[in-house]
């Protein structure tokens, strides 16, 4: 396991688990049941606090790419936004969840502020919850093509540069910056002896049928070029 797994397995936690902590702590305030408030803030404190090592994984995630640069298709421009957005979310998210932890702290002292904490813990979760959602956009972006403008099949090809890599560019037609189609990955679909055509159609849905019918043997265009002299 590897640091874009890990980042994969924990990035939700913080939009999913502030979403539903905050919610709760909503519910609590809005009911008048303390014990509701407690279950929100423990889920929101947590989510927040996540924050770090989510925030930790990216980068690791981020310096893995680098080192293995060329090797998967990935758009080195939404990394950096992606980056940054993260960045920008992190402090609200672990603010939240320490005053989250306060507020839980002052249920068990009694004190007698504690609503005055959940109702802050609320007002900067939202905040959290805003900034989060944006990273957790721009992060979807990097490995979903189709809820951006990059590698979609109705882009101007101008928005693929800065890909990198082909491994995860099937169906990328049409776009420069998306080197798939001209893979060693397509040619090896051939069956022994032939060779792709060349076109974008050969290497679309990687299909045996699809292989088959776009690629060309050898001896057939050695035949074709010794005509030609």
């Amino acid at each position: 396991m590897n640091a874009p797994h890990i980042h994969l397995l924990i990035n939700h936690l913080p939009i999913i688990g502030l979403i539903i902590g905050i919610l709760v702590v909503i519910f609590g305030l809005l009911t008048k049941k303390q014990v509701v408030s407690t279950v929100g803030l423990w889920i929101t404190m947590i989510a927040g606090l996540s924050s770090y090592p989510t925030m930790y994984s990216g980068g690791a995630s981020e310096h893995f790419f680098e080192e293995n640069d060329g090797k998967y298709c990935v758009n080195e421009d939404l990394i950096h936004e992606h980056e940054e957005a993260a960045e920008l979310a992190f402090w609200p998210c672990i603010v939240t969840g320490v005053f989250a932890g306060i507020a839980l702290f002052g249920h068990r002292k009694g004190h007698k502020h504690t609503k005055k904490a959940e109702i802050l813990v609320v007002f900067i979760g939202i905040i959290a919850i805003i900034l989060v959602g944006k990273a957790g956009l721009t992060g979807g972006q990097i490995r979903h093509p189709e809820i951006s403008s990059c590698c979609s099949a109705e882009g101007s090809g101008e928005s693929c540069k800065g890909m990198t890599g082909h491994e995860g560019c099937t169906g990328m037609s049409g776009h420069d910056g998306c080197t798939y189609m001209k893979s060693e990955k397509c040619t090896a679909n051939c069956t022994p002896g032939c060779k792709h055509d060349g076109t974008d159609a050969c290497c679309k849905g990687d299909t045996t049928l699809q292989m088959k019918a776009c690629c060309k043997k050898d001896s057939d265009e050695s035949e074709h070029k010794e005509e030609e002299h």
